[in-house]
């Protein structure tokens, strides 16, 4: 079955057998094969290389964090921002969890350093996050109507039984599948519209400070950003509007998968008219 826990205390083992907490089991399922097996965030020639300075805006549990401090090294560094109470405090179990899992397997990887904000274009010093504690992924500080939400989270229910990827079948997987290929698509379907409506029930708001790229990369000392990953769930271009016009050209690459657009520095001007639209 799948398990929720508000407070980020779910334990689910990676294939790599590093220990990840979170708040649902689904999210980490889902997370994982977007991240590790399809590599969503490194589309278009968007890459990650030895040394990488990374900026992981809507961090959630941090997947995408050690996917980079891996691929980063030694030499790199992952500033990792999340803004909800307990999302964050799993993504800090998970920082810790991966640098002991790095000591023991003998390897290396980039420091991480979590921040808990919002980021957005500095119009706002805090706002009001909603967190779906069975859909952790689609928390966002722009809420949608009921039924977007309906149709959007039961695809993403309906993607992660369609495909196991590298992470261990679940029970609810299994179950799930034999549903799927036993029913009739009509009730299988409308089944799913009425998991995810009753899970939608379940939510909770949390006001969170807010910051902008601009700020964080003052605050942190970056002089430059290698990859700008952005996956803020409806908060994308308060993102990119966030961004200083000076400090555009220490960008080099923005992977920004919500708005289908993955861009390197010489497409930067797209992302930057983007932002002002």
């Amino acid at each position: 079955m799948v398990q929720v826990s508000p407070d980020g205390t779910v334990e689910r083992l990676l294939p790599s057998g590093l220990t990840i907490h979170a708040v649902s089991t689904l999210d980490i399922e889902f997370l994982y094969r977007e991240i590790f097996e399809q590599k969503i965030y490194e589309q278009h020639g968007i890459s990650i290389v030895e040394g990488s300075t990374v900026m992981d805006c809507g961090a959630n549990i941090g997947l995408f964090s050690i996917y980079a401090a891996e691929a980063a090294g030694s030499s790199g560094q992952v500033l990792s921002v999340e803004p909800l109470e307990h999302i964050h405090a799993a993504l800090e179990e998970n920082i810790t969890s991966l640098l002991h899992h790095c000591i023991s397997q003998g390897a290396s990887c980039a420091l991480i350093t979590a921040c808990r904000a919002g980021v957005g274009d500095g119009s706002k010093d805090k706002m009001d996050f909603t967190l779906y504690p069975s859909f952790a992924c689609w928390s966002t500080m722009y809420p949608q109507d009921e039924e977007f939400h309906q149709k959007h989270i039961a695809e993403y229910v309906y993607n992660n039984i369609a495909a196991l990827a590298g992470m261990p079948p679940s029970l609810y997987n299994r179950a799930a599948r034999f549903f799927f290929y036993i029913t009739p698509s009509w009730i299988f379907n409308w089944s799913m519209r009425r998991y995810v409506r009753n899970n939608l029930l379940k939510t909770d708001t949390q006001r969170c400070a807010m910051t902008t790229v601009s700020a964080l990369m003052a605050e942190h000392d970056l002089e430059r950003i290698d990859l700008l990953k952005i996956d803020v769930e409806g908060a994308e271009l308060d993102v990119l509007r966030g961004i200083r016009p000076e400090d555009w050209p220490r960008i080099s690459q923005a992977s920004d998968f919500k708005l289908q657009r993955s861009v390197c520095q010489d497409g930067s001007a797209s992302i930057r008219d983007a932002a002002r639209a």
